[in-house]
């Protein structure tokens, strides 16, 4: 778990900033640019929902925990309730 949560971005983010640093690779100032702008939907969801977090003084340890709602109801009664909720929800 710790290797989805801290290494892999770590990883991803020192070998994004080693290419983009090497002069052999040719980036331009506006290739930087959009890079910025492409990837900064990402990190203002991350800030929005960790400022929902912070706001409704929830822990900051539910947001690395799957969302029970998304992965459906386990069991039979709770599918029938998690149907009539979204018929409500549609309406």
């Amino acid at each position: 778990m710790a290797m989805l949560k801290a290494v892999i971005p770590v990883a991803i983010l020192y070998a994004l900033i080693m290419y983009m640093a090497a002069p052999e690779t040719n980036m331009q100032y506006y290739d930087v640019i959009w890079l910025c702008v492409v990837l900064s939907p990402i990190l203002i969801c991350a800030i929005r929902k960790v400022a929902y977090f912070y706001r409704h003084k929830m822990s900051y340890w539910r947001l690395f925990m799957p969302d029970t709602e998304l992965w459906g109801p386990k069991a039979t009664a709770n599918r029938l309730l998690a149907e009539k909720n979204e018929k409500l929800v549609r309406y």
